[in-house]
């Protein structure tokens, strides 16, 4: 069987490679193959796009929302989140700019999305939810000056390089309310444990716009499970806390906690969810690079009036990282 996935996922990069697109089957072959392989198929691929797509030259010192960031510092980060799979930066996001976000998109419609899969476009009521999770459309969110100032970050480009081993594409930026709607954990909203497979390799940047604890929906992770799992958790589906407990020591599974304006880089391939919250609902916003779109679709992103474009310098240098996003008329 695992010769056949290799065959349809050889003929899904060959139709990447003449087409820049990615047919389903292949690309469920690929998500099939990570588990069988325990990752290495996606180590093979990920050496070939760093042959052949090389790096971006950035200055010695960049300076961004991550702070300073030198040679030394890169190194250090990026080697702490290849060890563990995860890192939490000292730095954060200020409240002020948490709380304007979150006033601004209390204003703003977003898609609830139930667990039965139907949505419905509405402002969300934080006191009357109707669904576990409401997610806001990609370029409503570039249309916020800050969340615009965010997403085209330096620092995040340059560890996303670092991290990846080649030149790093923007695959999305997405926020969500995680919502007090169900005492049960939705796998809807991915309050379940599992891995994301969209691309051969990719980078997270998580950023809490409110204060997280234990109650409120805190990002979980199983430390190194980006690496390596055991063989009853290859499988591309969701498993149960009771799953990860019989696998894992306590000491390995984290809860990520933070106030509003915590920032989080996370390798989303190991074993992760959305904790159920209970006491507070939980704003997040997530922006995510990847070494190539071949896997799960790309869309494009048209955004008209893109409030904080790079100046020039920065769009001839690096521009091509956000090569989906569209502005103008």
């Amino acid at each position: 069987m695992t010769l056949i996935y290799l065959l349809i996922y050889k003929i899904g990069l060959l139709e990447y490679s003449l087409f820049k697109s990615t047919n389903k089957y292949s690309y469920l072959a690929f998500r099939k193959l990570h588990g069988l392989t325990n990752g290495k198929i996606n180590e093979t691929y990920s050496q070939k796009v760093s042959r052949k797509n090389g790096k971006h030259q950035f200055p010695e010192v960049t300076n961004g929302l991550t702070g300073q960031l030198n040679s030394e510092r890169l190194n250090s980060i990026t080697s702490k989140i290849k060890e563990q799979g995860y890192y939490i930066f000292d730095e954060k996001l200020s409240e002020d700019v948490c709380e304007n976000i979150t006033n601004y998109f209390s204003k703003i419609p977003s898609k609830a999305i139930a667990e039965d899969n139907s949505k419905h476009h509405l402002i969300y009521d934080r006191q009357n939810p109707i669904a576990p999770i409401y997610r806001f459309d990609e370029a409503e969110i570039l249309k916020n000056e800050d969340l615009s100032k965010i997403f085209y970050d330096i620092n995040f480009v340059r560890l996303s390089q670092e991290y990846l081993g080649s030149k790093p594409l923007n695959n999305s930026i997405i926020m969500w309310w995680s919502a007090l709607y169900t005492k049960t954990a939705s796998s809807r909203a991915a309050q379940l444990y599992h891995f994301d497979m969209d691309h051969p390799k990719f980078i997270k940047f998580f950023i809490y716009l409110t204060d997280v604890d234990s109650d409120s929906g805190p990002h979980c992770y199983v430390k190194k499970s980006h690496v390596s799992k055991p063989d009853s958790l290859i499988d591309d589906k969701r498993y149960s806390d009771s799953d990860i407990s019989d696998n894992y020591e306590a000491s390995e599974i984290v809860e990520i906690l933070g106030s509003k304006g915590t920032i989080v880089a996370v390798d989303t391939s190991g074993l992760h969810k959305g904790k159920l919250p209970v006491n507070k609902d939980r704003l997040i916003v997530q922006i995510e690079f990847t070494n190539s779109f071949f896997g799960q679709k790309v869309n494009d992103l048209h955004v008209p009036d893109l409030p904080a474009v790079p100046d020039s310098q920065y769009q001839d240098a690096y521009g091509e990282v956000y090569t989906r996003v569209k502005t103008g008329s």
